[in-house]
């Protein structure tokens, strides 16, 4: 059996040859459904298996089998590293998962988590998403290119829909076309600025102390 990466974890893992289903088998090639987990994260994995090269004798065949996860489907934007808490990776992870069908639903989520590390991190205080993104944007200590990205999404993004309103009181907010990659983009790099560089540089400083330590004992 061949290889696959988990969609949600990365990992590679060898598949073990759990077919769901037998959908064509015969001289010409084969056809069948995998279901597999991810011995990291224990995501179900559906995989499509494809083999339509002719069986040249009772070894095989000669080509390579093809393998296609078909669920769920990849996640295209950097995974969150380990420093960040499972409260902003899983929305964040959500939020990608689900922007190849539903760049609506991306964006909610996105703008949800946004406002949560803001509110968490930042100490802004509570308003519309936009006006909080104004606050943050004043921190000194933040990058010049993530305080101009931040005003980029405040200026050009449908932000001010409160998040924090019930799905009933929620209003189905237009969503300008690749403004979903977008808000996923700045919640990628607000978990970098305050979770990711934070725990990077703390781990520099320990390394660097005990070093300093070790010489000068």
């Amino acid at each position: 059996m061949g290889y696959v990466d988990c969609p949600k974890c990365k990992v590679m893992f060898r598949l073990d040859g759990n077919y769901l289903e037998d959908l064509e088998h015969n001289s010409s090639g084969f056809t069948n459904v995998l279901a597999e987990t991810c011995p990291r994260c224990e995501q179900l994995i559906v995989i499509l298996v494809r083999n339509l090269e002719e069986f040249e004798n009772s070894k095989g065949p000669l080509a390579d089998v093809w393998y296609e996860t078909i669920y769920p489907k990849s996640f295209d934007f950097p995974t969150p590293d380990s420093e960040v808490p499972d409260e902003f990776a899983k929305i964040y992870i959500e939020a990608g998962l689900v922007l190849p069908h539903s760049p609506r639903a991306s964006a909610a989520l996105s703008r949800y988590c946004i406002q949560h590390i803001l509110r968490e991190k930042a100490g802004v205080h509570h308003g519309t998403l936009a006006n909080e993104i104004e606050q943050a944007a004043k921190d000194q200590a933040m990058p010049a290119g993530l305080v101009e990205a931040l005003h980029t999404i405040r200026k050009g993004g449908n932000l001010g829909t409160h998040p924090n309103k019930t799905a009933d009181e929620q209003e189905i907010i237009y969503v300008e076309p690749g403004e979903a990659s977008r808000l996923l983009s700045l919640v990628e790099r607000l978990l970098d600025f305050y979770f990711v560089r934070p725990a990077v540089d703390q781990r520099f400083k320990e390394d660097f102390d005990r070093k300093y330590e070790n010489k000068t004992s």
